[in-house]
């Protein structure tokens, strides 16, 4: 009896392990709130560095200005990277089941952007 009471309580714990939980719809919709907070402020920043080098000289301005946009570009990418491991831990169910692959799939497409952009301004002056 004890052995038929053992295999009911490992299937059980195995089955619903097998199931991924959803994850809460208020933590999806803050998630992106969130990433649309950390988007704005890094937009903000990249404002001010590039304000910041208008004073300068124009030899000057634009090595500040492709700086700038290396910066702004290694900042977003590792923003991005970080909000898509965090959406790679949740999951929502139908008929929602698409919604966090497909973001994951814009802030993927967004990261190679950046990686190429960074990469031209690099390649701009020869810097490694």
């Amino acid at each position: 009896m004890k052995f038929v009471q053992l295999i009911f309580v490992s299937l059980l714990v195995f089955s619903s392990a097998s199931f991924a939980q959803e994850t809460p719809h208020y933590d999806v919709v803050a998630e992106f709130i969130r990433e649309l907070g950390d988007t704005k402020n890094l937009r903000d920043t990249a404002t001010m560095e590039l304000a910041q080098t208008d004073k300068m000289e124009a030899a000057e301005k634009n090595q500040q200005a492709h700086a700038a946009a290396i910066r702004n570009c290694t900042r977003i990418s590792l923003k991005l990277r970080a909000s898509n491991s965090m959406l790679k831990s949740m999951t929502l169910m139908k008929p929602f089941e698409t919604l966090i692959p497909t973001i994951i799939a814009w802030n993927e497409q967004k990261l190679n952007l950046y990686d190429e952009n960074k990469q031209d301004f690099k390649s701009f002056y020869g810097w490694p």
